[in-house]
Parts: C-alpha cells; structure tokens; sequence
C-alpha cells in the first residue's frame, strides 16, 4: 500500500478522526492520472517534468486535427512519466497491482462543443482494472 493523501475537490480529505485518509488501490491510481493531468508542465518545483502541456493549448485558435495531436501527445508524456515515478515509487514504498498503470490502452480527444475538446484516457492497472479519466479543456479552438 502507498500513502498518499486522499485528496476531494483539490483538498486533502479529513476522516471523522480528524486524521487525514490515506487513498490506495485503483483510488489512488485514479487520483495520480487525475493530478497529473491537471497540473501546468514546469509548475511543481520539486519535478518540473511532471504535468502536463494542456494549458498552453488553451485560448490559441487552431484547428482541431493540431488540437488532438497536442492534447494527445501531451497525456501520453504524462502518461508515461507518471509509470517512470511508480516505478520510483516503488523502490521506497510498496504499491499495491491496482495502483500501477500496466498499460495506457487509449487516449482519444473528442470535441463535445465548439469551443471545448476532451480529452479521455484508458488505462488498465498491473492488476488488470481498467480505469477510463476524462479531462476537459476549453478556450478559443477555430482557427
């Protein structure tokens, strides 16, 4: 089991102990895509490899074949150093099969409206649970 804290709505999450909790299992991997996804490449001054490039797509008019090429090439860096940290992780505290990402199965970017883009991400854990996270971005999209 990991520990990390069990973060609700960007805020840690308190039991009704007033001790923090503690996410693990597919929980856990779930809240590590989701944190990556959302953090600004370059913004964590402990690892500016780790986020992602999603904000600097927002706001630039482009078309929407440029859009899903960025948006997808940015999760999958992320993706894939997200497995380099688990990895990491590992070695100094163990992590359960359901919290690993065994293999990132697809990422696709969809656009639900004009002017936003979506952007959904399949994984499957070592222990074979597949997770799918949704990630939207919006801003000025037509070139």
């Amino acid at each position: 089991m990991s520990y990390d804290l069990q973060l609700l709505g960007g805020d840690i999450h308190f039991g009704v102990d007033g001790n923090p909790i503690l996410v693990q299992d597919d929980a856990k991997l779930a809240q590590d895509i989701s944190k990556i996804m959302i953090t600004p490449l370059g913004s964590d001054p402990g690892n500016p490899l780790y986020g992602t490039k999603f904000r600097g797509i927002l706001g630039r008019p482009m078309d929407f074949a440029t859009i899903q090429g960025l948006a997808a090439k940015t999760a999958s860096q992320a993706l894939t150093f997200l497995q380099s940290l688990q990895t990491v992780q590992a070695t100094v505290q163990p992590l359960t099969y359901p919290e690993m990402i065994g293999n990132v199965d697809a990422i696709a970017v969809i656009a639900p409206t004009d002017n936003a883009v979506e952007v959904q991400v399949a994984v499957t854990s070592v222990s074979g649970l597949r997770q799918v996270y949704a990630q939207q971005l919006s801003g000025n999209f037509n070139s």
